[in-house]
């Protein structure tokens, strides 16, 4: 579950350095390391807020290969972290705990076929930014079903092989069956709401796909 049992209690130091927005409540996070951090594009960490107990899991939005560390997340609830995280000032700091879980690519080069609903395109965004240097004969299909306008797609739109950015169930579904058809080999990524996670792996099942090739971004913090 979490690649190495030590990934787990690794503490780094974190600076604030930005909040940008992305749409509606959606914003991304930005900050500067102490040091390098070590992590595999998908993964998650805790985030430790100084003076709130507890810990949040968020997915990591940046690339093992970009400077800051990264987190896109909604704010709009009343959670006292998200609040904090709202408030932070450039230079303030906060502690992160990890990186772990294996939502990450396998070692092989079958494509990926990337399976995401709204703010769950975050940890695609590091997956694809990562292939797209450093994989870049891996073919990845980015289906991204969201509102009037897609978080991201400026970026992911270009790292990608292949990309779909629809609004509605009926066209996901329609670019979902394609997307298998053409690439039967394929693994199977899933990040979403825990209902879309839920829908979508029964469309997966339904298409006749073992539960071995799905990958399911069921640890959500955003």
């Amino acid at each position: 579950m979490f690649g190495h049992v030590f990934d787990f209690f690794r503490r780094s130091k974190l600076e604030f350095v930005e909040k940008t927005l992305e749409k509606g409540d959606s914003y991304t996070f930005s900050f500067r390391p102490n040091k390098p951090i070590k992590h595999i594009a998908g993964q998650h960490s805790l985030f430790i807020l100084p003076g709130l107990a507890g810990a949040r899991p968020f997915s990591l939005a940046s690339s093992p290969d970009e400077e800051l560390v990264k987190v896109g997340t909604h704010v709009g609830s009343n959670s006292r972290f998200k609040k904090a995280l709202m408030a932070m000032k450039p230079g303030d700091r906060l502690s992160m705990q990890g990186p772990y879980l294996n939502f990450i690519f396998p070692d092989d080069d079958k494509p990926a076929i990337m399976l995401a609903q709204g703010i769950g395109i975050t940890p695609f965004r590091s997956m694809l930014l990562w292939a797209a240097k450093n994989q870049p004969d891996r073919l990845t299909v980015l289906i991204h079903v969201e509102g009037d306008s897609h978080t991201y797609r400026p970026e992911t739109e270009q790292a990608a092989s292949v990309t779909r950015y629809v609004t509605n169930p009926v066209d996901f579904q329609t670019e979902l069956d394609g997307a298998i058809a053409a690439h039967p080999d394929a693994w199977l990524y899933v990040s979403g709401s825990p209902r879309f996670i839920s829908s979508t792996t029964k469309l997966l099942t339904d298409h006749g796909i073992s539960a071995s090739r799905i990958k399911k971004d069921g640890f959500l913090g955003y």
